[in-house]
Parts: structure tokens; sequence; C-alpha cells
């Protein structure tokens, strides 16, 4: 998947989920989930 940046909308102080949604997409860029999402989703 090309490198975009990207926002998510979250409330300040809420750093246990903040680091919980970017271990959850590292996970998915790791095992390919992000470029099946942009394949299936956003490209086609």
């Amino acid at each position: 998947m090309a490198l975009e940046r990207v926002g998510v909308g979250m409330r300040q102080g809420e750093a246990t989920f903040y680091a919980k949604v970017n271990a959850a997409l590292i996970v998915m860029e790791n095992d390919g989930t992000l470029d099946n999402i942009s394949d299936t989703c956003v490209q086609g």
C-alpha cells in the first residue's frame, strides 16, 4: 500500500486507545490486510 497520511479522530488523553489503534494498524500493514482493503475498496 502506498504510504499516505491518514487522520483518525479520538479524544485527547486516550493514550491506551491510541496505542492499541497504532498496534492494530501495524499488524494490518505487516499481514497485508491494508493492501487488501486498498485493492478492494479504495482502488477498485
